[in-house]
């Protein structure tokens, strides 16, 4: 079988569109809607592009490996192609090709917002074609222990009814398993099992993500089902020169809906918050998460020396500590983790938006992530004000000191407690309109990236704006202007 026919064009040679496109928003939307009224699982399809930010690299980096490493096997193979490359190593040093990079792997956003999908019961069904076990770490990450996982490539009989989701199939093998399937020889004598579970699953919701269309085994499985019932959503992470007419066919014959988004993390990690389970709770209080997972764990009835309390229960009054704090304050712990993810390329995208020069030599990719960065981060701290406006507007009343009768009480006690924690809600109030500033200065350096957010972060002003009008009517402050339009 020859591979389906691959042609980079220039953008302006691009074909008008003549399918749907649509929005992530779209795609949560349709999920949310398979739960109710006549409900329908949802499956997700993952290729090698939700792994890629991982550290995991795509099949042309695996040939250029093939090239350098296996010189010769790869002068006398015909075709360059990865799947006729990899037929002519053998299982072991395919498995020493790939297996360093999944070791090596480390968890990207995609997948822990994936398993925080599967966790929630929002998606039942994720079939890979990946061999990386990052979706199950991610899943021990966050706290869902139930997950089913198959290898159809160990196991070619797969049978709904005897799957219990949230499941993860492996249509390929696993790295850790006997059958890997990278040789295209062997992919295409799968291609009959993965039709039948695609054809069986037809009547799910399917989204479809970091799949080239290009792995033409798979995407014949795809193309031979006549009619997905519950609707499919292609998210396109490939660049728009690299145009796979195959792929637009598929989407008019089968009334699939394109979305076309930067990469699998925002794809995803945009779905899970649409939903509202994003980000994962371990991020925003560890010690409750941790408690949780450790709340099954019996005590520990193993021979101690003497006058040792039992471990289980240090742990257990430690961790109920912890959560108290966290839960009583401020969230360092998320704080933190959002300075620290924004700090370098917020400093980056300042130095672009002041100086034209080094704004044209950022990488386009590069202006991209950082005016994707600074969106979220623009998002939490939003979010993060109109909490604590609420929490200012609560103290109305609290502050005022009580009578003066010569004697310490209660409520004094309590007037003062209160207004110690309104200077300091205050106080961080006007930090973050603060940071607000910066982001949105450093921002609009960076729109010639992707002018289409303008109107996105100009909105975003706005609210920021009225937030800062509110905030001035609550503590009486004197207002100061934030930064001007966006450019």
């Amino acid at each position: 079988m020859n591979p389906v026919a691959f042609t980079p064009l220039q953008f302006n040679d691009l074909p008008s569109p003549d399918y749907e496109l649509a929005e992530v928003s779209q795609i949560a939307e349709s999920i949310r809607s398979a739960r109710q009224g006549r409900p329908r699982p949802v499956s997700l399809l993952i290729g090698a592009g939700v792994s890629v930010t991982a550290g995991i690299p795509l099949a042309d980096r695996f040939v250029e490996l093939i090239r350098i490493e296996h010189p010769e096997k790869y002068r006398v193979s015909p075709s360059k192609d990865y799947g006729d490359l990899m037929a002519r190593l053998s299982p072991l040093e395919q498995a020493d090709l790939i297996n360093p990079f999944i070791k090596a792997a480390t968890l990207n956003w995609a997948h822990l917002a994936l398993a925080q999908l599967l966790k929630e019961g929002h998606v039942q069904y994720v079939f890979t074609t990946n061999f990386d076990n990052l979706l199950e770490r991610a899943c021990t990450v966050v706290g869902l222990d139930s997950l089913s996982v198959y290898d159809v490539a160990a196991s070619p009989v797969f049978d709904f009814t005897r799957v219990d989701p949230p499941a993860l199939v492996y249509l390929h093998g696993k790295f850790t398993g006997f059958n890997v399937l990278n040789a295209r020889d062997k992919t295409e004598r799968q291609a009959g099992v993965v039709e039948n579970i695609i054809r069986e699953a037809r009547a799910h919701t399917w989204v479809v993500i970091g799949f080239s269309a290009r792995n033409d085994s798979i995407f014949k499985c795809l193309d031979l089902v006549q009619e997905y019932v519950g609707g499919i959503y292609w998210v396109d992470i490939a660049h728009p020169r690299h145009w796979v007419p195959a792929l637009q066919r598929f989407c008019v014959a089968k009334g699939a809906k394109k979305v076309q988004i930067a990469g699998a993390d925002e794809a995803l990690t945009e779905v899970s918050q649409h939903l509202r389970c994003f980000p994962p709770p371990v991020f925003l209080h560890p010690a409750a998460h941790l408690a949780a997972l450790l709340k099954p764990v019996n005590k520990c009835q193993l021979p101690l020396p003497a006058g040792t309390a039992d471990i289980k229960e240090i742990c257990d009054h430690t961790l109920e500590r912890l959560t108290s704090a966290e839960a009583s304050g401020p969230n360092i712990l998320f704080d933190s983790l959002l300075r620290l993810s924004i700090e370098d390329p917020l400093r980056a995208a300042e130095s672009a938006s002041e100086a034209s020069t080094d704004r044209a030599t950022l990488p386009t990719a590069l202006r991209k992530l950082m005016l994707c960065i600074l969106k979220n981060g623009l998002k939490a701290h939003i979010v993060t004000i109109e909490q604590l406006l609420e929490s200012i507007e609560s103290y109305e009343g609290k502050v005022e000191p009580p009578p003066d009768d010569g004697e310490s009480n209660l409520e004094e006690e309590e007037t003062r407690a209160a207004r110690e924690t309104l200077q300091r809600d205050v106080a961080v109030v006007t930090t973050r309109f603060q940071i607000i500033e910066s982001f949105l200065k450093a921002a609009s350096g960076l729109l010639d990236a992707q002018p289409e957010h303008s109107s996105e972060l100009d909105s975003m002003k706005r609210h920021v704006d009225d937030l800062h009008v509110r905030f001035q009517l609550l503590t009486a402050f004197p207002a100061e202007p934030l930064t001007g339009e966006l450019e």
